[in-house]
């Protein structure tokens, strides 16, 4: 099963007794903050929950398999997250 934006916003809005409307745009604009500074290059470390980053992707040979063409992937930004160790370990303790 996998969460959606919509799950996230009606249990925020349930336990805050916000309306889900302000609920929705609060995590919109949220999201939007963080697509904001990872498009600046910036490090975005949220306390207690992990770090959002940018890391490049060396280029690379690949195949296309069809026609088993090679072709050059260029250099790229992939943005990653990093937990952090309290997070990973709450995460850990749920799985034993």
């Amino acid at each position: 099963m996998s969460l959606k934006k919509m799950d996230f916003v009606n249990e925020i809005a349930e336990k805050t007794g916000f309306p889900k409307v302000d609920v929705m745009l609060i995590i919109e604009e949220f999201i939007d903050a963080l697509k904001d500074g990872l498009r600046m290059k910036e490090r975005i470390e949220i306390r207690g929950f992990g770090v959002f980053k940018d890391i490049v992707r060396k280029s690379k040979i690949a195949r296309n398999p069809k026609t088993m063409e090679e072709i050059v992937l260029p250099d790229r930004l992939v943005p990653t997250f990093k937990p952090s160790e309290k997070f990973r370990k709450e995460i850990e303790s749920m799985r034993i």
